[in-house]
Parts: C-alpha cells; sequence; structure tokens
C-alpha cells in the first residue's frame, strides 16, 4: 500500500518534514513511489543519477563496492532518510542501494528537487543540517575503525542499530532488522572470522542472542560498556 507523506507516521523525521501540508501536496505531485522486496535493487553504483531516492518505510542499506569486488555497508537507512546525499550534485552513484527489508522509496527528478530547495528554504536548510551530520556520522565511524577492535565496533554497531530499529520484547531489545552475518561484517569492514568471534563472545556472556539473523540485545548496560 503506497502511503501519502501527509499520512506518513514517520513524517517528522523525513527529509521532507519542514514543508507545511500544502507544500506537501506539491511535493507529492512530483514524487513516484515504488516498493521493493527484501534485495531489491533501487540503484546501481556506477549508473548516471537521474534524481534522488527518500526511504518512506522498511530499511535500505547503502553499499559501495570497491574495484576488487569488496562490498562495505556504509549506512542502513531507515524512513525520512534520503538515500545518497551526494545524489544532489554529483552526476553518477557512487553507491548502490537495496532494500534490507520490504520497503517503500520514493523518487524525485534532481531537477524538481532543486526548484524546491530555491522555493522552500527551511528544506535547504535541513538538506544541509543531514550534510553536516553524515559528514560528523563519516568522521566517527574513522576514528572507531583507528581506535577500537571488532568487539568494541560490533558493540557500538548494535547500541545504534537498537535505537534505529529496536523494540521491548520479552527478552531484551529486540533489532527489526533480519541481518546476515556477512551484513554485519560488511558494515563493520571486518572478516567473516572476526564477527563470529565477536558475535560468539557477546552471545556466551548473555550479553546478546542472535539466531535465525534474529538479534535480541538482553544486557544492555554491559553492551553499552564494552563499547565505551
Amino acid at each position: 500500500m503506497i502511503v501519502k507523506c501527509r499520512e506518513c507516521e514517520q513524517r517528522d523525521r523525513c527529509i521532507l518534514s519542514k514543508l507545511e501540508r500544502e507544500e506537501l501536496s506539491e511535493v507529492e505531485r512530483m514524487l513516484s513511489k515504488s516498493s521493493y522486496r527484501r534485495g531489491g535493487l533501487i540503484f546501481q553504483q556506477g549508473l548516471p543519477i537521474s534524481g534522488c531516492y527518500i526511504v518512506c518505510q522498511g530499511a535500505v542499506k547503502l553499499v559501495r563496492r570497491t574495484r576488487r569486488g569488496e562490498k562495505q555497508i556504509l549506512r542502513i537507512l531507515r524512513p525520512g532518510d534520503l538515500i545518497e546525499v551526494e545524489a544532489l550534485y554529483e552526476k553518477s552513484h557512487s553507491t548502490y542501494a537495496k532494500a534490507l527489508e520490504g520497503a517503500q522509496v520514493a523518487f524525485i527528478t534532481q531537477q524538481d528537487f532543486k526548484r524546491l530547495l530555491e522555493k522552500y528554504p527551511a528544506l535547504a536548510q535541513e538538506v544541509l543540517n543531514r550534510l553536516a551530520q553524515e559528514s560528523l556520522y563519516f568522521q566517527e565511524e574513522c576514528v572507531k575503525r583507528a581506535h577500537r577492535g571488532i568487539k568494541e565496533r560490533l558493540s557500538l554497531l548494535l547500541e545504534e542499530l537498537g535505537v534505529k530499529f529496536g523494540t521491548e520484547g520479552e527478552h531484551g531489545l529486540i533489532i527489526g532488522l533480519k541481518l546476515r552475518k556477512r551484513e554485519l561484517a560488511e558494515l563493520l569492514g571486518c572478516s567473516s572470522v572476526s564477527l563470529y568471534k565477536a558475535l560468539h563472545d557477546l552471545e556466551g556472556r548473555g550479553i546478546i542472542s542472535y539466531e535465525g539473523r534474529k538479534i535480541v540485545i538482553k544486557d544492555a548496560e554491559s553492551l553499552h560498556r564494552i563499547g565505551e
């Protein structure tokens, strides 16, 4: 079911959140929305950019593939996020995007989006804010990789996913994404062997459980201490 922007439950955290309801009506006429199953390709790395994509429902992974064929998941995006901020000013995609879970994504042409930025200063300011947040996020990621081990980085990653996608369950905080171990390794930029060892340690200490790609944070305080 295609959800209208004005009726969206995630409207408050959407990049379009600064627009008034009447302005949203104008924007909605410029949007085309598509639904994707898990693994569905939204756009391909290296191809020309024709517009911008916004996550409406579900989750999307943003991935960069190296010349040697290695994959690095840069971000996991949730409803309201602009998938590739560079799409506003670059000519070709430096990454590719796939649906992690069933996802609904809105598309708007570069030309239309630039017209909106000129017309609505509040929207332009929100885009600048998100650019700044993204720059800060990647700076912090660089520091983590330089100074923290795999177990510490995994703990921080699980904390972040818990905040973004977690729901309280009987045995702890359930991360509402079914992530393969390979995907966790690609998020951390580490080998599968290193990821397995870190996961096994956290599971053995009763801090998390990982079954059937379902992750439950059972001891949030201990997980936080490891990541500090």
